[in-house]
């Protein structure tokens, strides 16, 4: 149970991820605050998009790496 519920989340953050990138783009942008941008030399697509990438790598690692599982899921709940 425990092994679909890991496949299940990957694949929701991999979807996420995607998302980020293609169909909800301008809606993420919408969520990032002005201070990020104000602070950082970063626009609010480039945070879109980083954040994004990040979901799609914490996904997979989620299943390329079963061994790091509780590595990946702490980082995963802390992002």
């Amino acid at each position: 149970m425990t092994t679909l519920a890991r496949w299940v989340l990957a694949g929701a953050m991999v979807f996420a991820g995607l998302s980020h990138l293609f169909w909800a783009r301008k809606e993420f942008q919408a969520q990032v605050p002005d201070l990020v941008t104000e602070v950082l030399p970063i626009d609010k697509d480039g945070v879109v998009v980083a954040s994004g990438a990040v979901e799609m790598m914490l996904g997979a690692a989620l299943v390329a790496l079963p061994k790091e599982r509780r590595r990946v899921g702490a980082i995963l709940a802390a992002f």
